[in-house]
């Protein structure tokens, strides 16, 4: 399971924020996303998939293909995917070694 921020693309209204729900699963074509909220049919939603560390692994345009309500009032959206932009991973950076004079500026 890992966790999806998504918000209504394009954003129209101050009241359209950023929402978190969690997928259970992601393929080529598409994912299932549980929801607090539940989105129109044939809405579009920009959607940020985060790795289990946190980092963005997926950003993208999708369209609600279909929602299916819960009992506990939670929503479960079908999404397809209309393009896919993998985020890009930054390697962290190797620490920086001080200079002589830093070194003895800081003692």
């Amino acid at each position: 399971m890992r966790r999806v921020e998504y918000s209504p693309f394009p954003r129209v209204a101050a009241n359209q924020c950023e929402r978190t729900g969690f997928t259970r699963d992601v393929s080529p074509s598409g994912l299932c996303l549980r929801a607090d909220a539940a989105e129109p049919t044939g809405s579009l939603l920009r959607l940020v998939v985060r790795d289990v560390d946190g980092r963005p692994t997926l950003e993208t345009l999708a369209r609600v293909a279909w929602r299916r309500a819960e009992p506990d009032g939670a929503w479960w959206l079908g999404l397809a995917l209309l393009e896919e932009r993998r985020a890009v991973r930054v390697a962290p950076r190797a620490p920086r070694r001080l200079r002589a004079s830093e070194r003895e500026g800081a003692a």
